[in-house]
Order: structure tokens, then sequence, then C-alpha cells
């Protein structure tokens, strides 16, 4: 009786799986999008690879008959379907209610853009696929040291270290980006001026585009860099500056200065923004955020912060250090800024001071002569989505860093990194 139900249920599982394949023009694949777009890639270099799903929801079994690639590019296009090379192609069948998934890739010449389509033939209809990229050309630096009176613009690749030698000075021009290669830093002995504005933020990021996964992006992932150190005590800028996805973020090493103005650093491997023995970091209205250490740590060093976001919404591990990390005889000043992770916002040495005022915390507390006028215990309500990856640190209308406010303005800044206007009095952290 048993092998008789077994039987059976066979005979049920098989009737319901249709080998019979439909040859009519109205049976037509779904596609998972209308363009395979392969996003930013290098010129000369071979892309990472997207995926289309190609989905048959029609009473019967269809057949991709051919497929070809046509088009100025077509040669730099390469293909690959339900595990087969294009090259290799032959008749591919896709089942009621099955898929196949194409992979594309491209190796692009010296141009903007490709021009390429591949299209696909089933029951004698062909549908077109536009490739769409924007083609990225850089200026490749491969350990490069600044001696004199430089300026970097456009797109720049950095592989190894670039370093501004003592007595140069480097100035990097609004709206340049540096893709920093693997292992690659920039190590500042001279003077640095990175003077970007809103509209034409300088941005050093990783060079790897397209997906880590097939949801997660290396636009998120950490440690695709080693970082900034700067050792120098002369008088270094940084302004609408972003430094993104590093191990070390920004390291300011012993008796060096950095002034920050409307900054993000964001999103380091280790700490994010380190201060060694007599450093001085001066930033105001900048965002440090996601860290897998502390996103402010000094040693023996000083730092004023005025209308900064410090947060951390580290995706990859829990943080295992609090959110600031004071130690040795580490001076700290904060004003109008919002220091939020509960629980874990604050640690400090004996000989360490500090003092925060109109401040928002989101862990208990009170005010008294280190905390004045603070906001305890309250969610700053950021525009996060993290399930989305985004990482928006800007205030909904209803957040209580609106409302509570500092009575007079130790720096006036008119407008902050994303060029929003000012409003006075300003809310407290870096965004209007």
């Amino acid at each position: 009786m048993k092998h008789l139900i077994m039987i059976a249920v066979a005979v049920i599982l098989t009737a319901c799986i249709s080998d019979d394949v439909s040859t009519s023009p109205s049976h037509q694949p779904e596609y998972s999008a209308d363009t395979i777009a392969l996003g930013q890639v290098w010129a000369q270099e071979l892309s990472p690879n997207v995926a289309l799903t190609i989905y048959n929801r029609n009473p019967k079994g269809i057949i991709i008959s051919s497929l070809s690639i046509t088009g100025s590019d077509a040669d730099r296009v390469k293909l690959n379907i339900d595990g087969m090379p294009a090259e290799l192609f032959s008749p591919v069948e896709i089942r009621q209610n099955d898929s196949v998934q194409l992979l594309a890739a491209a190796v692009p010449g010296l141009t903007r853009s490709i021009d390429a389509c591949v299209n696909i033939t089933v029951n004698s209809v062909v549908r077109s696929l536009p490739v769409k990229a924007t083609v990225l050309q850089s200026v490749t630096l491969n350990n490069r040291t600044i001696t004199g009176k430089e300026s970097l613009s456009g797109n720049v690749r950095v592989f190894g270290t670039l370093t501004v030698a003592q007595g140069a000075v480097l100035t990097i021009e609004p709206g340049t980006v540096l893709y920093m290669h693997d292992e690659a830093e920039m190590i500042v002995d001279g003077t640095l001026i990175a003077e970007g504005t809103p509209q034409q933020e300088i941005t050093f990021c990783g060079d790897r585009f397209g997906f880590l996964a097939a949801d997660i992006p290396y636009s998120i992932l950490p440690g695709q860099w080693k970082g900034i150190t700067v050792k120098s005590p002369q008088s270094n800028s940084m302004t609408c500056v972003s430094v993104l996805n590093s191990e070390e973020g920004l390291t300011l090493a012993a008796d060096s200065k950095l002034d920050m103005t409307n900054c993000r650093i964001a999103n380091s491997r280790n700490n994010l923004v380190s201060l060694a023995s007599g450093a001085q970091l001066t930033a105001l209205q900048c965002q440090l955020t996601e860290a897998a250490q502390a996103v402010l740590a000094l040693t023996d060093a000083e730092a004023y912060l005025y209308r900064c976001t410090l947060a951390n919404s580290y995706l990859f591990s829990t943080p295992f250090s609090s959110l600031i990390e004071l130690s040795g005889s580490s001076d700290l000043t904060a004003e109008a800024s919002i220091i939020y992770r509960p629980g874990g916002e604050l640690s400090a040495s004996a000989g360490s001071s500090y003092k925060f005022t109109d401040s928002l915390f989101g862990s208990k507390g009170s005010d008294d002569n280190l905390f004045v006028n603070c906001l305890w215990a309250e969610n700053p309500l950021f525009n996060l989505d993290l399930g989305a990856y985004l990482f928006d640190y800007t205030l909904a209308p209803e957040s209580p860093a609106r409302s509570h406010r500092s009575a007079a303005a130790a720096v006036i800044l008119h407008q902050d990194r994303l060029g929003n206007p000012t409003p006075d009095p300003a809310p407290i952290g870096a965004y209007n």
C-alpha cells in the first residue's frame, strides 16, 4: 500500500509539469528590467556582472531561439545565459512558471557610454534590451608623492600611497572624486587644502562598483581602502569632503592639525576619526557616523565640535566601543551636537576633560557643569532606512533636535553640506 501511494504521488507531480512548448508569438517572456544597467564602470576594464531574470508566465514552455548583440560596442559586451556563454549559445527552453538568468558584463572603450543592445528572440518576436553604463576615465596615481604645489581635479584613481611631502601643498578642486584602490591610502606630511562646495563635493571612496552579493552594493562596504592620515601641524583644511568606506577612516597623528567644515566621515572598519597625542581637530557641521569601533577616539588630544552629528548605525557587526572614547589627558568640547548611540555614547579616562552644551543624547542623564542645557534619552529621528541601505542623517520634521536650539550661535555657517540654508536659530546637529 505504501508503494502504491508513492507511485500515485509521483503521477500527480508529473501531471503538474507540462513539457509542451508554445510557438505562439503572443507567448512572450517577462523581464526583470527593460535595460541591462551596468552602472558605473572603468574604461578598458571588465565591469562587474549584472543579472537580468527572464520569466515564463505562459501556460506552456517557451524557447529562446536566438541571442545576439548589436551596436558599435557589441564586441565589448560579454553575456552568459543559463550558465552558457553567448558565443556558445544554443536554444534555451524556459518551462512554464520557470525562469533563466542572463549575466552581462563589458569592457568599455575610452568613451562615456556603451553602444550595444542585446536581442532575444522568442517565437519569432525580438526583444531588444539596451546596455547602459556610465564609463569613467581617470587620472591614475600609483605611489605618488607630491613635492611642490599641485592640484587634483576630476576622477582620480589612487593605487598604493598618495603622499603630500613636507613643505608641499596639495589642493583638491571642488567636485573631485578620489577612487582609492584596495590598500590605498593618503598621508599628509605637508599641507592639504580640500575645499569643495555643496554642489561640488569632494569624495574619497573605494574604486569598486557593482554588488558584493545579490543586493549588497560595494558602496556600503567598509574597509575598501586604508584611509587618510594627517601628520602635519600646518593649516590643513577640508570643506564639503566625504571620506567613505575605509579601514581606518581619518587619523590625526601626533601634533597634527585639521579644520573640517560640512564634511562627512562615514563607515570605517575600525575607529572612524582618531587623534593621537597633541593633535587638534576643529569640526563644524560635520557628520561622523558608522564604525566598528569608536566614531571619535582621542588620546591626549584636543577636539572642538560645533553642530556635529555623531551616530553609529554600523551594519557589519555590533560596535564594541563607545561612540566617543577619550584616553589620557584629552579635551573635548561639543556644542549644539547630536551624540546618539543609546547606552554607549561616552567613555572618558580620569585625566580627560569634556563639556557638552545644547546637545542631544540618546542615553539617560542629567545636566551639570559638564552637560549644559542638553536633551537626554531622545531619539533624533534621522531619516534612516537601513534595510534599503539609506544612511540619511538629516532630521525628520518632528525631530526634537529641531526645537531645541542654543541661545547664541558660536559660529555662523550659512548652509549645511547639502546646501540647505541655515535658519536662525539653527537646529542642533549637522543638518538644517
